[in-house]
C-alpha cells in the first residue's frame, strides 16, 4: 500500500519576494490527483507535481531538477506529472506574445519520500505581481 503525504507550495516570484508565503503539510493522506504508478516503480516516480496556473495569463514552465520538463498552461489549467526525489525550481514565463513576456520564478522546494510514503506537492502559480522583463537566473 502506498501512503501519499501531501504538500502545497505556494508559489513566489523572486523577483520581488513571496506573493504566497510558506507551504503546508497534511501528512499521510490520500493525494487527489497522485496516482500510483502504472508501469515498473523503478522506471516511473511514484511522487506527483501539480502544477496549476491561476495567474491570469498563458504560463510556459520549465521544471528544473530530476524529473526535468517543460509544461504549457492556459490560465486556470492544472496538471500533474510525476516526479523523481530531489530539489526542483521553476523558471516561468507568462503570455502568448513574445514581444510582451513576461518572467517569474517558484522558490526552489524538494519532493522527498520515505519508505512507501510518497509525496504529491502542488505549486499554484497565482501572483502576477513582480514579473521581470528578462528570464530571472
Amino acid at each position: 500500500m502506498m501512503i501519499f503525504r501531501t504538500l502545497l507550495i505556494g508559489a513566489a516570484l523572486m523577483a520581488s519576494g513571496w506573493c504566497a508565503a510558506g507551504g503546508t503539510w497534511a501528512e499521510d493522506s490520500a493525494a487527489p490527483n497522485a496516482q500510483p504508478p502504472a508501469a515498473n516503480p523503478s522506471t516511473v516516480a511514484p511522487n506527483t507535481l501539480t502544477v496549476e496556473n491561476s495567474s491570469g495569463d498563458p504560463v510556459h514552465a520549465e521544471l528544473i531538477g530530476p524529473s526535468a520538463q517543460s509544461l504549457d498552461l492556459e490560465d486556470n489549467e492544472k496538471r500533474t506529472v510525476n516526479v523523481a526525489l530531489g530539489e526542483y525550481t521553476i523558471p516561468l514565463r507568462y503570455g502568448k506574445d513574445p514581444s510582451a513576456y513576461t518572467y517569474g520564478k517558484v522558490a526552489p522546494f524538494k519532493i522527498e519520500q520515505t519508505g512507501s510514503t510518497y509525496m504529491a506537492a502542488t505549486v499554484t502559480i497565482d501572483c502576477n505581481a513582480g514579473r521581470e522583463k528578462e528570464p530571472i537566473p
